[in-house]
């Protein structure tokens, strides 16, 4: 499927993207090459960061430095105190079971569902990892917010050939680039 420009339905679209954990707070820590959820998190929200602003959208961050961690609450409120249009959490996976690829959570199955869906079909298209679709998730930062959000999963830090590809700058600029085709096919709906 032929991408379509992003730009025209983010200009002007207030976007708050979230790097999870952060902090003391490192999330997954992959189980092969040891790489830390929180910096993958935020190299790829500020890759998401950049390709939101430069189609004109006003993106607002939860956290911008690897020190930072703002608590779940303030996450979510944030989204409500700048107005946004969108809410995305960036997050990389874990499981027991050998499992790999993307999987994109909502809660709310009216504007969640449609965003989590758009999304996620634009990671479908190909960054290098399959994508498992789009799940429910009764996580806080999604129950809790006003705004329309999904919560993405780039990936399995429990599985070493999806540690080993998400790990690269080129997978992180990719997946970012998706999503923000996502938000972008979500607002134009």
């Amino acid at each position: 499927a032929a991408s379509r420009p992003a730009s025209a339905s983010l200009r002007g679209k207030r976007i708050v993207v979230d790097p999870g954990h952060g902090g003391d707070d490192p999330g997954m820590i992959g189980t092969t090459y040891g790489t830390m959820e929180k910096d993958l998190n935020l190299q790829t929200a500020l890759y998401l960061h950049d390709d939101l602003e430069a189609a004109g959208a006003r993106v607002t961050m939860t956290r911008t430095r690897d020190d930072e961690r703002p608590s779940l609450s303030a996450r979510s409120e944030l989204a409500q105190s700048v107005s946004a249009d969108a809410f995305i959490s960036i997050h990389f996976n874990s499981s027991p079971k050998k499992i790999s690829g993307t999987l994109t959570f909502f809660y709310s199955e009216s504007d969640d569902l449609k965003l989590a869906r758009a999304i996620e079909n634009r990671l479908g298209e190909g960054i290098a990892l399959k994508s498992n679709g789009v799940s429910f998730g009764d996580y806080h930062i999604l129950r809790t917010n006003e705004t329309p959000a999904a919560l993405v999963e780039l990936g399995f830090l429990t599985n070493p050939d999806d540690e080993s590809i998400v790990r690269r700058a080129s997978y992180q600029r990719k997946a970012a680039q998706a999503i923000a085709e996502g938000i972008a096919d979500y607002l134009s709906q």
